[in-house]
């Protein structure tokens, strides 16, 4: 299963939101299910993406990267890696509070 999350992560580049919200969800569920430390390679691109959707005007892409974050934060790797990308913690605050 190493090489399918990689395979996969490719399809976030695609201009459809459509393709870009299902990627990020099977993303999320592949690698919040990984028994193994996510790599770097996979876990870095995704987490900015996840930083975009956070950004954007759009609820839809807001909620999603929320939902996203929520399965994946419990794994320390993930944890340590958000606290690398401020435009997640300033998002998550910014969309969060009143």
């Amino acid at each position: 299963m190493a090489h399918l999350p990689d395979a996969i992560s490719s399809a976030l580049d695609v201009q459809d939101d459509v393709v870009q919200l299902k990627t990020a969800q099977i993303l999320t569920v592949f690698l919040s299910s990984e028994t193994t430390p996510i790599v770097s390679n996979i876990l870095q691109p995704f987490l900015n993406t996840l930083s975009s959707f956070l950004a954007s005007p759009f609820p839809h892409k807001r909620d999603l990267a929320v939902q996203c974050l929520e399965a994946l934060l419990p794994r320390r790797e993930v944890r340590k890696a958000v606290w690398g990308i401020p435009q997640i913690i300033q998002g998550y605050e910014g969309k969060m509070l009143p």
